[in-house]
């Protein structure tokens, strides 16, 4: 998962799309502390604690331990309680991260829309601005009213993955 989490963010660089000009620090719940712990340490900026408390009701409450007044924000995860939390500390700007955008292959006829239900729950939380992946379907980005960055991946997969010789490149 870390090597995953430099890799979104090299192709976030590579793309211009995250400019690194006042990043003052991004957070991480309990879900994924190391890929967090890896993009922290990567781009030199601090990892932003917080507490996130369980209720033995499955609820959860998240508590931010700095002052993230008029800060840009980068969320990984846990995404809706921390954009809520962020947006209640007065950040300035929340930019969710999202590599796999939940429910975006959900789109037969005669089936919800889910993934325009999650676009909803985004915004309504108070998030400014969605950088995501390989979306299923290009048309996933009119489902928000805020813009949204999809990034590919196959650029950067593709300087990977190199053949030895001519013949290993035929199909």
């Amino acid at each position: 998962m870390a090597i995953f989490a430099r890799r979104l963010l090299i192709c976030l660089v590579q793309s211009r799309v995250l400019l690194l000009v006042n990043l003052t620090g991004h957070y991480t719940g309990n879900c994924h502390p190391k890929p967090a712990q890896a993009v922290t340490n990567w781009l030199n900026v601090p990892l932003v604690p917080c507490t996130i408390k369980k209720f033995s009701n499955g609820e959860i409450n998240v508590e931010i331990s700095e002052s993230v007044q008029d800060e840009d924000v980068f969320i990984i995860n846990p995404l809706l309680i921390l954009i809520s939390a962020s947006k209640t500390a007065s950040a300035r700007r929340i930019t969710a991260v999202i590599p796999s955008f939940p429910c975006a292959r959900i789109d037969k006829s005669q089936a919800p829309i889910t993934a325009k239900h999650a676009a909803n729950m985004l915004v309504v939380a108070g998030c400014d601005h969605i950088i995501t992946m390989d979306l299923h379907a290009s048309q996933i980005r009119a489902f928000f009213d805020i813009p949204v960055n999809n990034l590919f991946s196959e650029p950067l997969m593709l300087s990977y993955n190199k053949c030895p010789d001519v013949g290993g490149a035929k199909w």
